[in-house]
């Protein structure tokens, strides 16, 4: 079962692609944060997930870690302005909270690009390092905790960065679930990679970035259809996603996928619309497009 997860995961992956543009030098002056007046006021309530009673058999436990992009190192953005903007800005104030033990960085903090919170659920084990596609295995570790507090985790910002991979195991009583995600996938594309069907949640406040901000759009909209709760569960259940490509729809610009179930076809679009806000679209015949029902 793992192994077809593992191959499936790696399709989606490859899927969806999309390039961080070239990060200049940090500066070690932090620019000064927004007064809390032009703050996001839909902060998160909780990060930390909480801690079920079983794994549920086979059913997938969508909370064994929680990611969240908290911005990108440049010139004017060095690392501690982008955690200190996350914990006071974004709603995100554990980002705060992590000590440099728990900042880990793909290419040994040589150099610093892409920052993101890693919270894994209780009782959770995380190993982070150099991943070796050809033998499937962390050949370098750079982290390794049972029961790990939260992490923070800085990408490479070379363009041959290393493939990385975030393992996590979660103990439970009746037995133990596991997964993992990639980082800096495809030499050069320095994307974390979530797999939301392996116990992975997205909770990062996309609304509070402005579009300069997000250096993977494409995956910003990928994220929202896995989270598409039709869409993850037909992955769950075995089914597949493809993407198609790119289309207009009602003078707006979206990405194409086809969701396989068995011999059943349907089609799906994730785009923004003029204001910001994420638009999921559907179709039976892939010419026909309507919003999923709502409940």
């Amino acid at each position: 079962m793992k192994r077809v997860i593992a191959i499936m995961t790696a399709v989606l992956l490859s899927a969806c692609t999309a390039k961080a543009p070239e990060p200049t030098p940090a500066s070690s002056a932090a620019p000064t944060p927004k007064p809390a007046a032009d703050r996001p006021t839909a902060a998160l309530a909780s990060a930390t997930p909480e801690t079920p009673q079983t794994n549920g058999g086979d059913t997938e436990n969508y909370d064994d870690l929680r990611v969240a992009f908290l911005g990108t190192v440049n010139s004017e953005r060095p690392r501690a302005y982008v955690v200190m903007r996350a914990a006071e800005e974004l709603g995100l104030a554990m980002a705060a909270e992590v000590d440099e033990d728990h900042v880990i960085y793909g290419d040994r903090g040589t150099y610093e690009d892409n920052v993101y919170l890693i919270i894994p659920a209780p009782n959770t084990d995380l190993r982070v390092g150099r991943y070796n596609w050809y033998a499937d295995e962390i050949t370098e570790v750079w982290y390794e905790e049972e029961n790990s507090p939260a992490i923070i985790y800085v990408e490479s910002a070379e363009s041959d960065a290393p493939l990385g991979r975030i393992e996590y195991v979660r103990h439970f009583p009746d037995g133990d679930t596991d997964g993992f995600i990639y980082t800096g996938f495809d030499l050069g594309d320095r994307v974390l990679r979530t797999a939301f069907h392996m116990g992975v949640v997205d909770i990062t406040p996309y609304d509070a970035f402005s579009s300069d901000e997000i250096p993977f759009k494409e995956q910003a909209l990928f994220d929202a259809l896995m989270q598409n709760e039709e869409v993850s569960q037909a992955l769950n259940a075995g089914g597949e996603l493809m993407k198609m490509g790119e289309m207009w729809y009602d003078a707006n610009m979206y990405l194409h996928y086809v969701l396989r179930q068995g011999n059943t076809d349907t089609y799906w679009a994730v785009g923004n619309l003029p204001d910001g806000t994420v638009d999921i679209i559907w179709s039976e015949d892939g010419k026909n497009w309507t919003h999923p029902a709502k409940g």
